[in-house]
């Protein structure tokens, strides 16, 4: 049995016997040499004394404790307490939270469960707040707590919140069990609090706000007031008062003695009546005084500002002129001035800025509108331009009330001007009458005049109309403004080009605008030049790429250039030939050329072909080419060119590669195939193979397939094998080699080549190893047992032997040393070591229990590896020990002690409880008291139940004690 348990049975024993269980009363207790292991605990009351049966190891058995040797008449009492708290224990009258805690706590041995929790309020609190029914407590000192929260609402000065909850406890034995607890709240006092707000209209606009301006005074202005309960108590409106204008008979009066609701609002309205006359402005107070249900006020107040216009001066000024337009050299304008009275007040126009011009003079009184102005008329001289702005004249005014305020106004009339027509002369000249084909330049000069009586001009551009645009080009350059018969010059050269015969004629053209923004422009004469005849020539020269071959013979590609060196004609080529080695071929289609062609003046003709050159070494090869043509004017024309090519010695050359089979071998090594080719890379001569020498394996004449004296032809390759051994190595080795080929060309030229190096390298044969892990048994009971591990390390690997460099368990740690485990060993290819060790395994039924081995090696080339294996160790159902012991329920209130006078004379009856009855059926005339020694049936009745005992009382002191339920 735990230990706790025991503690749990010997704190239940010594607090019965603290109850008033005497030591004349013996009790069920255990047996001194009870071993038992984790014990299911049975109910086991008994009804006659028994004897202690032992226990036993096998699963599922069972142990009965005995009664000592005595009776008792016990009869069970279920206890549990019910308390309930609250959080706060008082709110504010307007309602607020309070959080109920709900304790059962359990006084009885027995664990029950909570079934019921029933509140006299809130009815049943099952998944109310934290509250879950069917929770089990436990024995003693088991408690269960939960809590909710409630909207608690009332008045100050009226009754608490009381409620009451029950709790019903279900026990196996006892059954159910309640109690209650309850729970009072009082409600606090909350002071009346309100909010006022006052806004007016006097604009009219609809819309309220806290200061406004009537346009009119003397009217009435809407005045609203919003008074806000700002508590959740209903209160009384007592009194709605201001302190300037009259409420009385409004929709404000009306409100007095209504009720405002809780967190509720009243809007109303009452009219303000302003006085007359301008610039009024006053701040009135509106007062609200409500009280609540314990008869507490509270006053508050807002303010809100209503103004009347002040009337300001208001003019305007009109300006009319005659004529409106003069030409632009100017003319007399006689302007009107009228000034307007807008406002409602008479004037005084105090201020003009043309008084004392014509008729025009201040001050002067302006009546009210309508109807008030002043007129008057001046006369002055305007003068402009057509294309600029027009004549402003503007009039401003001042006029003043009599309150002091001014006002302003100004007014304009513009004048415009007709325009005057603009004009100008464009004279064109050249230095030269003639010029030689194709051309030659020519400096023109013009002049330009402007003819304009009154406007200047701004000349802008010229244009020729067989050079285009030549403002640019002419020197000094526009743009230019000119006054009236003011000129300018300027020249130009251009070239002037045509054929022998033709006459070139142009005419320049000069345009801008005046100062009114009007264009004007003016053709010049037309000037003349004659082309003059010039003769024709062409040239061509030959270019060679590339200017040398080998003397097996080459493509060489040759350019033809021909240019036309005539000054004017163009000339077009009829006839391309080649000549070479004494050979003419015409190069019309060859390559990129082709003819006809014609070549504009100055210009060149390009085109390019391939010819093939063949010779000995140190010959050179000419390639001419002559072009012939015609120009424009049917005059002949030719020309040729010559290009030199040079024939060069070639020598001879080969290449020589060696390859493996295998460029790596397993150790400890083997046989590598070599292949060896010698290639004829020269361009003309035969070569002959008269050596193959190899950096390892010596002269290869005769190894393999490989011979000398083989004739290879340009190009051509020879090509033979053979074997060689590289054994007896380790990992890392390696072994490089390469062949040397000698040669003699058909030029008695010898020269050797030597093949790039082949490497050949020992790989390593990687070592492996496989680790099993077995359990025996592979399943133990609850709580755990020890288990006999296998440990088993295979060397797996093709080559190397291994050794053992360590075994460790994540379990059970290093096991070097552990059962039959020891490390250091070597383990050979094939080969396989084992050992045993035995652990402690343990946990809970269900669970599976694994660990894992990692065995650590090293193989002979001192490379190390790991493996792992596993063992899984299943725990299984536990054996189980029944203990049944009897339940000791702590006692109620004694009702009934009967025991011997332990002198073996009478027995007594004796009467413990209060209201309790008692009688001895053997002697009904008689209630309990005192008789002999015999056998006698009990009873007792009380408020809280009835307990019998039958009992035959000998001379031995002996006691029995009967408790109330």
């Amino acid at each position: 049995m735990n230990s706790h348990k025991i503690h749990i049975l010997i704190s239940v024993l010594v607090s019965l016997v603290l109850a008033g269980w005497g030591n004349s009363v013996e009790m069920a207790k255990a047996a001194p040499a009870l071993t038992v292991s984790e014990p299911n605990f049975a109910k086991f009351i008994p009804t006659r004394p028994g004897n202690f049966p032992g226990t036993s190891s096998s699963n599922g058995q069972e142990a009965n404790l005995p009664w000592v040797d005595n009776e008792a008449a016990l009869m069970t009492t279920s206890l549990i307490t019910v308390t309930k708290t609250a959080n706060p224990t008082s709110v504010p009258e307007t309602g607020g939270n309070v959080t109920f805690t709900v304790t059962v706590k359990n006084d009885n041995i027995e664990a029950g469960t909570v079934t019921s929790l029933e509140d006299s309020v809130f009815g049943n609190l099952n998944n109310q707040g934290t509250c879950n029914l069917s929770t089990a407590i436990l024995p003693l000192v088991g408690t269960y707590s939960c809590n909710f929260t409630k909207l608690l609402t009332g008045d100050f000065g009226g009754p608490n919140h009381q409620n009451t909850v029950t709790g019903t406890v279900t026990y196996p034995i006892a059954g159910n069990t309640t109690d209650t607890g309850s729970a009072s709240v009082s409600f606090t006092n909350v002071a009346p609090n309100i909010s006022v707000q006052v806004v007016n209209d006097a604009n009219g606009d609809n819309t309220f706000t806290d200061s406004e301006q009537a346009p009119l005074s003397g009217g009435s202005v809407p005045v609203r007031v919003t008074i806000t309960n700002l508590t959740a108590e209903s209160l009384t409106i007592t009194s709605i008062a201001d302190d300037t204008y009259s409420v009385a008979g409004s929709d404000c009066a009306s409100k007095v003695s209504t009720t405002l609701a809780g967190n509720g609002t009243v809007v109303c309205t009452f009219n303000a009546v302003i006085p007359a006359g301008d610039a009024y402005n006053k701040t009135n107070n509106v007062t609200v005084t409500v009280t609540d249900d314990e008869g507490q006020a509270v006053s508050k107040s807002d303010t809100t500002t209503i103004t009347t216009l002040d009337i300001l001066p208001d003019i305007t000024v009109a300006v009319t002129r005659t004529p409106t337009s003069v030409p632009e050299s100017g003319g007399n304008v006689t302007f009107t001035v009228s000034v307007t009275n807008n406002s409602a007040e008479s004037l005084t126009l105090n201020a003009l800025n043309v008084s004392g011009q014509g008729t025009c003079s201040v001050p002067q009184t302006l009546a009210p509108s309508p109807g008030g102005s002043y007129s008057c008329q001046f006369t002055k001289p305007v003068s402009g331009n057509f294309a600029g702005p027009s004549h402003q004249t503007s009039i401003n005014a001042t006029a003043i009330d009599n309150d002091g305020n001014l006002d302003q106004d100004s007014g304009s009339a513009s004048v415009s001007f007709s325009n005057v027509e603009s004009s100008i002369s464009v004279t064109k000249s050249a230095n030269k009458s003639s010029v030689a084909e194709p051309g030659e330049n020519v400096t023109y000069t013009v002049e330009m005049v402007n003819t304009s009586s009154y406007d200047t001009v701004t000349l802008t551009s010229l244009t020729d109309d067989k050079f285009g645009n030549i403002t640019s080009a002419c020197t000094p350059t526009l743009p230019k403004t000119l006054t009236p018969n003011q000129k300018h010059t300027c020249q130009f050269t251009k070239q002037v080009t045509g054929n022998a015969g033709q006459t070139h004629t142009n005419k320049v053209t000069a345009s801008g605008t005046d100062d009114d923004n009007i264009a004007v422009s003016k053709q010049s004469n037309g000037v003349s030049i004659d082309i003059t005849d010039v003769s024709s020539s062409i040239s061509v020269s030959v270019e060679a790429n590339p200017n040398s071959v080998n003397e097996n013979g080459g493509t060489v590609n040759i350019t033809v250039r021909i240019t036309n060196n005539s000054l004017a004609d163009a000339v077009t080529i009829n006839t391309l030939d080649e000549t070479k080695n004494g050979v003419k071929s015409n190069l019309d289609g060859k390559g990129n050329c082709s003819i006809p062609k014609t070549i504009n003046s100055g210009q060149q003709y390009v085109c390019t072909y391939s010819t093939t050159i063949t010779g000995n070494a140190g010959q050179t090869k000419q390639v001419f080419v002559e072009a012939i043509g015609l120009d424009d004017d049917n005059n002949p024309v030719n020309d040729e060119g010559l290009k030199s090519i040079t024939i060069n010695d070639v020598l001879s050359s080969i290449d020589v590669t060696k390859t493996a089979n295998s460029t790596s071998l397993p150790e400890p090594g083997g046989a590598v195939v070599f292949t060896v080719k010698v290639k004829n890379t020269s361009s003309a001569d035969d070569v002959t193979v008269n050596s193959l020498n190899d950096s390892v394996y010596g002269n290869l004449a005769g190894k393999g397939t490989c011979v000398t004296g083989t004739n290879l032809s340009p190009n051509a390759t020879y090509q033979c094998t053979f074997s060689g051994s590289f054994t007896g190595q380790q990992p890392g080795a390696s072994q490089s080699s390469a062949v040397t080929a000698g040669v003699t060309d058909d030029d008695t030229n010898s020269f050797n080549k030597t093949s790039s190096n082949v490497l050949i390298l020992i790989t390593n044969v990687p070592s492996a190893i496989e680790v099993t892990k077995s359990a025996s048994p592979s399943s133990v009971p609850e709580p755990g047992g020890t288990v006999n591990f296998t440990v088993k390390v295979k060397n797996t690997s093709p080559a190397d032997v291994v050794n053992l460099k360590s075994l460790n368990d994540n379990v059970y740690g290093n096991l070097n040393g552990k059962g039959t485990c020891a490390v250091g060993g070597n383990i050979a290819v094939g080969g396989q070591y084992q050992c045993n060790f035995t652990a402690n395994v343990s946990g809970v039924q269900g669970q599976s229990k694994t660990s894992t081995v990692t065995a650590n090696v090293q193989d002979d080339d001192n490379e190390n590896l790991s493996n792992f294996g596993s063992a899984t160790v299943v725990i299984g159902e536990a054996i189980i020990y029944k203990v049944n012991l009897p339940i000791l329920i702590k006692p109620g209130p004694a009702l009934l002690s009967i025991h011997n006078d332990n002198t073996g004379g009478n027995v007594i009856f004796t009467v413990v409880g209060t209201g309790v009855s008692c009688t001895v059926p053997n002697n009904t005339t008689q209630f309990c008291g005192s008789f002999p020694p015999g056998t006698y049936n009990v009873k007792a009745q009380s408020p809280c139940g009835t307990a019998t005992a039958q009992k035959t009382y000998d001379s031995g002191p002996q006691t029995t004690r009967i408790f109330c339920q």
